[in-house]
């Protein structure tokens, strides 16, 4: 797999050293892409709807599970929590347009009423990750036993 990441690296970079009418895809920081693909925000909150709304939970509690109740468990607290997870990479070359897209994202996930976290990683500058990732595990209120 090493020698597949490298030899496609090296092909790459000698596709767009021998083609001035290509840009570089590998090892882009993806917010300096964006920043360049969509200059205004309202062209890049479309693009962010559409990827926002297909990111999401792909398997369904059963709604039993998420109202049941019983000694213990607190009606007032939701035993179902969503965190909407962003992992972008880093980008201090972009620093005046790096918020405009965690500004997009979070605006676009809290329509939906979910919580959003962001992580900004070191690592695969070329890529923004969405996780979500939803707990059914109720709080247990030990007072009661």
């Amino acid at each position: 797999m090493r020698n597949c990441a490298t030899g496609s690296k090296a092909e790459h970079d000698n596709l767009v050293a021998t083609r001035r009418d290509l840009s570089p895809l590998l090892g882009v920081n993806i917010v300096g892409q964006l920043e360049r693909d969509y200059p205004r925000e309202d062209d890049l909150k479309s693009f962010m709807h559409d990827l926002v709304k297909q990111a999401g939970n792909f398997l369904e509690f059963s709604k039993v599970e998420v109202d049941r109740g019983g000694d213990g468990i607190p009606t007032e607290v939701p035993t179902k929590v969503t965190t909407f997870m962003i992992i972008i990479p880093k980008a201090q070359e972009h620093a005046t347009f790096a918020a405009t897209p965690k500004t997009v994202i979070h605006e676009q996930a809290k329509t939906d009423g979910k919580s959003v976290a962001f992580i900004e990683s070191d690592h695969k500058l070329n890529e923004i990750t969405f996780i979500d990732i939803t707990n059914l595990f109720p709080p247990y209120d030990m007072s009661k036993h």
